[in-house]
């Protein structure tokens, strides 16, 4: 059963069950007004032609959705139902509106990031841009979907990978390393030098973080522990999360070592929130790349956004 013929099949249902969207659209103010004279005012049309359009709706419906007193009136059990489920519709509706105009004025860039990144990357820098590009409007989305996104309504994308990445043009990329990490106070309350090599016999001892790893793109410890030639059966993350980025904050907080993204974390690394823990490094096979999607004649404000992100990039790998 396809997508179209559900969608059909539901608007036919809705429109044999209600006289009118214009009666939703009387009912939903006059139940959150709590007044026919006050929906008709905020709708511009008659006391008289809202309280018509709302008896349509309760005769489709069969049942009274108001409790009628004096001048005011009140959504009854049936009403309250119908108001909650109309108004949620009409807020979802507003918002996809408001997406869809933001995305398409010319003053905007929408770019799609992992959560992790929108939290220690993106948004600490977004202040720099809006320094040099005040007027432009930057809607984020953040989510932990690695797979190409059907998303049309996004400019740009950064996506973590190998660089396969079907129907798109890799601008910019940034490679990663990888190392276990701690709070300072941590490593100081367990008598750790962050600069002597630790063995990994002493790390699978200490409390040890990790984000959840359904995406099957952050390193787990156990990959970690495999690298180095440790059996892996005897090792049991003390703190699980189901995002990296809560993984990394709990770090933070001196709960346990995490399994660092260097670049990732390039801030928390520092201004000392965090610090890595002996000298092995590893170097994951995928980069983080800046995408945009082949055939898309690209807004000025994409434009300018995709070089500041490209530097900003850059300038990070140098350091």
């Amino acid at each position: 059963m396809t997508t179209d013929y559900v969608l059909e099949a539901a608007l036919r249902r809705l429109r044999r069950s209600i006289p009118s969207l214009g009666a939703l659209n009387a009912f939903e103010a006059a139940a959150r007004l709590q007044s026919f004279t006050a929906a008709a005012a905020e709708l511009g049309v008659t006391q008289a032609a809202v309280s018509r359009r709302i008896k349509e709706l309760e005769i489709a419906l069969e049942t009274q959705l108001f409790v009628r007193a004096n001048r005011r009136v009140q959504a009854n059990g049936a009403g309250l139902e119908l108001f909650e489920a109309v108004n949620e519709s009409f807020d979802k509706i507003a918002v996809a509106i408001d997406n869809i105009r933001s995305a398409a004025a010319v003053d905007s860039v929408t770019i799609g990031v992992s959560l992790a990144f929108a939290h220690f990357r993106l948004i600490p820098a977004l202040t720099a841009f809006h320094t040099l590009y005040p007027d432009i409007r930057v809607r984020v989305i953040s989510e932990d979907v690695w797979t190409h996104s059907p998303d049309q309504s996004l400019d740009l994308e950064l996506r973590y990978g190998t660089g396969q990445f079907d129907g798109q043009t890799i601008i910019a990329s940034l490679p990663e390393v990888v190392f276990p990490v701690c709070s300072p106070d941590f490593a100081a309350h367990h008598g750790i030098d962050p600069s002597q090599e630790i063995t990994g016999a002493t790390l699978a001892e200490l409390p040890l973080i990790e984000g959840e790893q359904r995406s099957g793109r952050f390193l787990s410890w156990g990959q970690w522990f495999r690298w180095i030639g440790m059996p892996t059966t005897s090792i049991s993350p003390r703190l699980q999360f189901s995002n990296y980025s809560d993984a990394a904050y709990a770090a933070m907080n001196g709960d346990g070592v995490a399994v660092g993204w260097g670049s990732l974390l390039q801030r928390p690394i520092s201004d000392g929130r965090l610090i890595a823990l002996g000298t092995t490094r590893f170097t994951p096979p995928g980069q983080h790349h800046l995408l945009v999607k082949q055939g898309r004649s690209p807004k000025k404000s994409v434009e300018a956004f995709a070089e500041w992100f490209t530097q900003a990039l850059v300038q990070s790998r140098s350091r």
